[in-house]
C-alpha cells in the first residue's frame, strides 16, 4: 500500500504540470487491501491512480469492461476508437 501512496503522490504532481488532453484507458483494477490481485474493471472499479485524473478538466477516462492487462491487443477497436478520439482533441 506504501508503493501505492507513493506513485499517487507524485503522479498528482505530473498530473498537475500536464496541458494537453489526456486519455485514460483501464481495462483492470487491483483489488483492496489484502487481496491486492488484479481483476477485471467490472469486479471492481476502484483505482487508486483513477481519482488524480478525475480531477483533470483535461482528462478522460475510458474503462473497458471484460479486457485484460493487453487491451489494446483484446479490444484494438475500442482502444483505437479513444485514440482517434484524443487526436481530433489536439
Amino acid at each position: 500500500m506504501a508503493k501505492t501512496v507513493w506513485d499517487q503522490c507524485r503522479l498528482s504532481f505530473a498530473a498537475e504540470q500536464v496541458e494537453v488532453p489526456v486519455c485514460v484507458i483501464r481495462a483492470t483494477s487491483i483489488l483492496p487491501r489484502e487481496a491486492r490481485a488484479r481483476c477485471f474493471v467490472s469486479e471492481a472499479p476502484n483505482w487508486p491512480w483513477l481519482t488524480v485524473w478525475r480531477e483533470q478538466a483535461n482528462a478522460q477516462i475510458i474503462a473497458l469492461v471484460g479486457a485484460g492487462h493487453f487491451a489494446m491487443l483484446e479490444q484494438p477497436k475500442e482502444v483505437n476508437q479513444a485514440i482517434r478520439r484524443l487526436i481530433k482533441q489536439i
